[in-house]
């Protein structure tokens, strides 16, 4: 989820905008169970969300609240010398990874809801570039896009246990 990333474009993704998703299970027991997986999985990361939302405001609140030490950092170049809190470097890397919101089965169907990214997929973004030959990606977009899905999956590892094995284009919103 690189939804909040200003180097993909002016569109951000709109808080009252939801997307559905539907996901038929038909009588196959593998598919079934599949399906049931990926929405267990997604249940599992929001909860995940919210608990890690809460322990990072509070940290965040502590450290406002008991001072925050200084880092200093030096660049040999220039001797130029820069001050910043330790606070500075941390980021709520929960936010970038997929807002599931709520799923729910009617017939054979199951239904998520989440929130809805603009510009679709990582790989719908990169065809529509090519295809409109307006737009070029320098090394802070690539690497910006890179650190971005590493923080994602940084939390998914760490805060959620799941490791994700199908990481491609197509999977990563924009």
């Amino acid at each position: 989820n690189i939804s909040n990333s200003k180097s993909l474009g002016s569109r951000q993704k709109s808080k009252d905008v939801f997307a559905v998703k539907c996901m038929y299970a038909y009588n196959n027991k593998g598919n079934y169970l599949n399906v049931l997986n990926e929405i267990h999985i997604l249940q599992t990361i929001s909860k995940s969300r919210e608990e890690y939302r809460n322990n990072f405001k509070n940290r965040q609140q502590n450290m406002a609240d008991y001072g925050n030490e200084a880092v200093l950092y030096e660049q040999s170049t220039s001797k130029r010398r820069t001050i910043f809190k330790k606070n500075d470097f941390e980021i709520d890397e929960s936010s970038f990874v997929f807002d599931f919101i709520t799923s729910w089965k009617h017939e054979n169907g199951y239904y998520i809801i989440s929130d809805y990214y603009e510009n679709g997929t990582l790989n719908d973004f990169i065809q529509n570039q090519i295809k409109n030959k307006d737009f070029k990606f320098d090394d802070f977009r690539i690497w910006k896009i890179i650190v971005e899905v590493c923080h994602g999956l940084n939390f998914i590892h760490k805060h959620c246990s799941i490791v994700h094995l199908d990481l491609k284009p197509s999977n990563i919103f924009v």
